[in-house]
């Protein structure tokens, strides 16, 4: 992975871009949708499950053998549909679903709680990924710190040499609220000043950020580090 001095120099020096050949999948079909078909195939999983196959593997820039027997935090898990995604491709490995049992309910959820405060010791985790966690509401309510407190979290529960995955890095709003842009132009550039901190005081750490492919033709910044 890239090393940089300081967080322009990541930022600026450190893009990589992965893309898909997406020649042989059925058109009309949104982007993240039609390369699930070949993890759906592949592994005899259902669509659902086989999206999120997708996102965690190439959508961060992942492969199976990085989560293989590994002890893995999904920060903001939802449905749970990594967990199964994992098994379902034979990856064997132990992941706990954090989530808040307001949003997606109990049966899905391992841990009760918030990626901005997260309930684990220190140096917990081989593997930390945060795929998509937005607040539900977008407006001058919420703490613009929220996403650098999550990078904070998200690399104090991870071992040395762990692994940890933050999608999107750019912050923005999915739903495209009116006014919320200037909320989230916010949220992103304390995000990357927590970024910098937390690279100048731990200066063995790799940091890359590199594109990934997601809905609709769009591309998201990923937050890569290895701890």
């Amino acid at each position: 992975m890239a090393e940089a001095k300081d967080l322009g120099e990541i930022i600026e020096a450190s893009y990589t871009f992965i893309d898909h050949n997406r020649s042989h999948i059925p058109y009309g079909k949104g982007i993240t949708d039609q390369l699930a078909y070949d993890y759906s195939n592949r592994y005899k999983l259902p669509l659902r499950i086989a999206v999120s196959a997708f996102k965690y593997l190439e959508g961060l820039n992942m492969t199976k053998a990085d989560y293989q027997d590994k002890y893995i935090l999904d920060a903001g898990s939802g449905l749970g549909d990594f967990k199964r995604a994992l098994k379902g491709m034979g990856v064997k490995a132990e992941v706990v679903n954090l989530d808040d049992a307001k949003t997606w309910g109990i049966y899905n959820t391992d841990v009760v709680g918030k990626v901005e405060a997260l309930p684990f010791a220190d140096n917990s985790f081989d593997v930390a990924v945060l795929n998509y966690v937005f607040p539900f509401v977008i407006d001058e309510t919420i703490d613009p710190s929220y996403a650098a407190n999550q990078l904070r979290e998200l690399i104090r529960v991870t071992k040395k040499g762990g692994i940890i995955r933050y999608r999107p890095l750019r912050m923005f709003d999915p739903q495209v609220r009116e006014g919320s842009q200037r909320v989230m132009i916010e949220v992103t550039k304390r995000a990357l000043e927590a970024l910098a901190e937390i690279y100048q005081q731990n200066p063995d750490m790799k940091v890359q950020i590199t594109r990934a492919i997601g809905d609709d033709n769009t591309y998201d910044e990923i937050l890569e580090i290895v701890k």
